[in-house]
């Protein structure tokens, strides 16, 4: 189905009564939501209830078209809308809310690009094998800096050998 641009649905379709697949009237057309790229009408804010009602959204491709003379009509029965989350018309429709939407009307969306593995990791994808190995150096232990010299030497003085160092140690753990 064809989506009306933004004009035409802000002319046509704000206050227009809203009926659901078997003609029962659900509400009015309260506000529209737009595709950014397309400027097509994307998501239809039906109002439900009079003074103090709520606004469900619904996709545009369960709206069917139809004469200025004649209500819109859904493809959904209404207690499937009202069931719909409800929006605040003037509010922008976040990624997460739009998806919400369309899960609860059974809506696929097609992704907009979809990038092949290959294309993103050379070497991976459908072959079955995993990245190509990179260089690994042998060991991974980190050597501590060498000691400036006069720090060394005065080190070799304090402690003459290890023999000494762990003698110390000992005596420190009471072993």
């Amino acid at each position: 189905m064809d989506t009306p641009s933004s004009q035409d649905a802000a002319n046509e379709w704000i206050g227009r009564t809203v009926v659901d697949r078997d003609g029962e009237e659900i509400g009015t057309v309260d506000a529209l939501w737009l595709d950014p790229s397309t400027h097509d009408v994307e998501f239809v804010g039906v109002k439900t209830g009079w003074i103090l009602g709520k606004t469900h959204a619904v996709p545009a491709k369960a709206v069917k078209p139809a004469p200025p003379d004649q209500p819109l009509r859904l493809t959904c029965p209404s207690a499937v809308v009202k069931a719909a989350p409800s929006v605040t018309p003037g509010n922008e429709l976040g990624t997460l809310d739009k998806e919400t939407i369309d899960a609860h009307y059974g809506v696929s969306v097609p992704a907009a690009r979809v990038t092949d593995i290959s294309e993103v990791r050379p070497g991976e994808g459908t072959s079955g094998q995993g990245p190509e190995p990179q260089d690994t150096p042998d060991s991974l232990a980190i050597a501590p800096p060498p000691l400036p010299e006069s720090e060394h030497t005065a080190a070799e003085h304090a402690f003459p050998s290890k023999h000494a160092l762990d003698n110390l140690t000992n005596e420190a753990h009471g072993q």
